[in-house]
């Protein structure tokens, strides 16, 4: 009986340690790609992906991709997945961005985000923030801009 209950406790503690791995994000690839906006020695290149999956009400996603080479180091991640489509945002640069690429905003049904660059010495933040249509007689929210991925070059 002791050695059942040792053997239940044994998995017990397992699982959430596997679950944990399985679900944690890969670490940055580090890649070789070409950039779109260089910022002193620092490049910045959005890309778009349409994803492989719809959100629940069928809108098509899309995966939104950031490679940013600093310090003769190369990363790329994926930022986000966002519902419906993305584009560059030629010519507007929101406050804080440091990118010169032009800042993205992404689109669907009354709903979008807006993603902007931010740095803190040898790290990069991408940064979202929301917005929403409003009715002309009612004021829509407005957001924060909140931390979605870090690029680290420490």
């Amino acid at each position: 009986m002791k050695q059942i209950l040792l053997a239940v406790a044994v998995i017990a503690l397992i699982i959430p340690v596997v679950l944990f791995v399985l679900n944690t994000e890969p670490a940055a690839e580090v890649v070789s790609t070409e950039g779109t906006s260089t910022n002193a020695t620092t490049t910045f290149a959005w890309r778009f992906e349409e994803a492989q999956t719809n959100n629940l009400d069928g809108i098509p996603q899309t995966n939104i991709y950031l490679t940013i080479e600093h310090s003769n180091k190369k990363i790329e991640q994926r930022v986000d997945t966002v519902d419906g489509s993305c584009s560059e945002m030629e010519g507007e640069k929101y406050e804080g961005d440091v990118s010169d690429t032009g800042n993205i905003q992404c689109y669907a049904a009354g709903l979008g985000q807006q993603y902007r660059i931010t740095q803190s010495k040898y790290v990069f933040f991408v940064e979202r923030k929301l917005f929403e249509e409003a009715l002309p007689d009612t004021v829509a929210p407005v957001y924060e801009w909140e931390v979605v991925k870090e690029f680290s070059f420490i």
